[in-house]
């Protein structure tokens, strides 16, 4: 069995937690407190290397600044055996290798779940990302080494046919459509498909 996954930069993935509950799910102290103050309460585990407890398979028994350079190992192994750690940063490198290893078909893949409100992180202040950051040195550490093992499966195969087939998909609008409505069209079939077995198990 091979085992795959995204990260995203630390900063990053914080601050999008901060406002997908303040402006999305629109519950718990995110809706009151101002960013720092949110993260000052330390209340919240995955604001707290949550990477590295995913992926050290200890998320939620360790408590909040618990976390250890020895869980920071273990995730580093574990990523380690992973077919593929991809990064949400480098997406388009990133699907391209997926799609050369599993030999899939390269398709455009249109942005979703996109909080239109959530500020770009070039707004938010100085003080607030090394709040963020002191919170998250072991998932910094852990995001920087599959960006090294990123950066050497990429220097190890070529994905340049990929990316080209990408970038052709993604320019063409015919093919933006196809592609999306395929996609859309697969996922209303198993959601239709799941209410039938539903239906057929309980009357």
């Amino acid at each position: 069995m091979a085992f795959i996954t995204m990260l995203r930069d630390p900063v990053a993935r914080v601050a999008s937690r901060y406002y997908f509950d303040r402006y999305v799910r629109k519950t718990g102290p995110a809706v009151q407190l101002p960013l720092r103050a949110y993260l000052e309460q330390r209340d919240h585990l995955p604001i707290d290397n949550g990477m590295v407890r995913c992926l050290s398979g200890v998320t939620d028994s360790v408590p909040l600044g618990g976390c250890t350079a020895e869980m920071l190992e273990a995730a580093k192994q574990a990523s380690d055996r992973f077919l593929f750690v991809g990064l949400s940063e480098r997406f388009d490198e990133s699907y391209a290798l997926l799609c050369k290893l599993l030999d899939f078909p390269v398709r455009y893949c249109p942005p979703t779940n996109i909080n239109p409100k959530r500020p770009a992180i070039e707004t938010i202040s100085p003080e607030d990302i090394a709040t963020i950051e002191q919170f998250n040195r072991l998932d910094r550490e852990l995001y920087l080494h599959c960006c090294r093992r990123l950066d050497k499966q990429l220097s190890e195969v070529d994905v340049s046919a990929q990316l080209h087939e990408l970038q052709r998909r993604r320019d063409s609008a015919w093919l933006r459509i196809f592609d999306t409505h395929s996609q859309y069209g697969r996922q209303r079939w198993r959601r239709f498909a799941k209410k039938l077995l539903r239906k057929k198990q309980y009357g």
